[in-house]
């Protein structure tokens, strides 16, 4: 048996997570600079930019603003193109956000 392995999981999760959170955040970033997405976002969910700051600190937030995106091919497809992100990674990362991925908590 290996004695790291499970040091090696426990990494892998916790670098999956920090992976995750750096996804969302450029997805927030994305949405603050781009005046279309941004009044669809409010009209659909409600919230309005200035709240965002709050928001961020709640633990749904940033599963819900992947949603919106998630929901949008188009939307998702830009967003995707231009912070360098493969849509199937932004796809995992709300996944481990949520905590619906296969993994372990992190």
């Amino acid at each position: 048996m290996d004695p790291f392995k499970a040091i090696n999981e426990k990494n892998d999760n916790k670098a999956a997570y920090a992976q995750a959170e750096s996804i969302a955040l450029q997805t927030l970033q994305h949405l603050a600079t781009s005046e279309e997405e941004l009044q669809r976002f409010s009209a659909l969910s409600g919230i309005e930019p200035q709240d965002f700051r709050n928001l961020a600190a709640e633990p749904g937030f940033f599963v819900g603003l992947m949603d919106f995106f998630l929901n949008h091919e188009p939307s998702l497809l830009t967003l995707c193109a231009n912070q360098g992100i493969e849509p199937q990674d932004f796809a995992r990362a709300r996944e481990v956000l949520n905590g619906t991925s296969n993994r372990e908590q992190y």
